[in-house]
C-alpha cells in the first residue's frame, strides 16, 4: 500500500532536516515536550536563547580545528629531521608549516592567502641562491612572476627600490584598468 512508503519518506526527509540543522546551526522548531513545559519551562526558553543570536538569526557556528593538523605537524618534522633539504622540500616544509596542502600553493587559484605564501617561498627560495627560472619550474610559474613574487616581499621588508618599482607597477595596473573601462563605455 502507498501510505506506508510515504509516511517512510516523510520519516526520513525530517530525520535529514534535523539532523541539517544540527550541523548549520539552524534553530529548529522547539518542541513543547509536556513534561518540561510544566515542570520547567526556562529550559526550553534557555535552549531557543542559545541557537538565536541578538539579531534573530540563527548563531554562527564556531570554527573546528582542523582534523588533520597533526599530519601537517608530522610532515613539517620530517623535513625538519633531514640534514639536507631540496629546494622543492624546503617550499613543502614551508607550506606545511602554514596548514596549507602543496597542492593549492602550486595551482592556479590567486587568492590573496595563497599568493602571500608563493611570494614568501619565492622569496627564500631566492635568499638560498635559487634563479629566478629555478624557482619559477619549482612553484609552477614563470619566472616574472618570480620575481615580482620576490619584489614583493623586499617592499613589504621595507627595501626602498623595491617598493619604488611596486607603487610604479601599481600605477600602471590602475592605468589599464581605467583605459580599459573608459573604452568599454565608449563601445556602448
Amino acid at each position: 500500500m502507498l501510505p506506508k512508503p510515504t509516511s517512510e519518506l516523510h520519516r526520513q526527509h525530517a530525520h535529514a532536516k534535523a539532523i541539517r540543522a544540527r550541523l548549520f546551526g539552524i534553530s529548529p522548531a522547539v518542541k513543547k515536550v509536556p513534561s518540561l513545559t510544566l515542570v520547567r519551562p526556562e529550559l526550553l526558553a534557555d535552549r531557543a536563547k542559545k541557537l538565536v543570536n541578538a539579531g534573530g538569526r540563527p548563531g554562527k557556528l564556531k570554527a573546528r580545528p582542523d582534523a588533520n593538523d597533526h599530519v601537517f605537524a608530522f610532515r613539517v618534522y620530517q623535513l625538519q629531521q633531514k640534514e639536507q633539504r631540496n629546494p622543492t622540500e624546503h617550499a613543502k616544509m614551508i607550506c606545511f608549516a602554514a596548514r596549507v596542502p602543496w597542492d593549492l600553493v602550486i595551482g592556479k587559484s590567486r587568492r590573496r592567502d595563497l599568493t602571500g605564501l608563493r611570494n614568501r617561498i619565492a622569496w627564500e627560495l631566492r635568499q638560498r641562491g635559487l634563479s629566478f627560472p629555478q624557482i619559477g619550474a619549482i612553484l609552477n610559474r614563470d619566472h616574472t612572476s618570480i620575481l615580482h613574487s620576490v619584489r614583493r616581499v623586499d617592499a613589504a621588508e621595507g627595501d626602498r627600490e623595491a617598493k619604488k618599482w611596486i607603487g610604479r607597477k601599481n600605477r600602471q595596473s590602475l592605468e589599464s584598468q581605467h583605459r580599459i573601462r573608459a573604452e568599454k563605455e565608449a563601445a556602448l
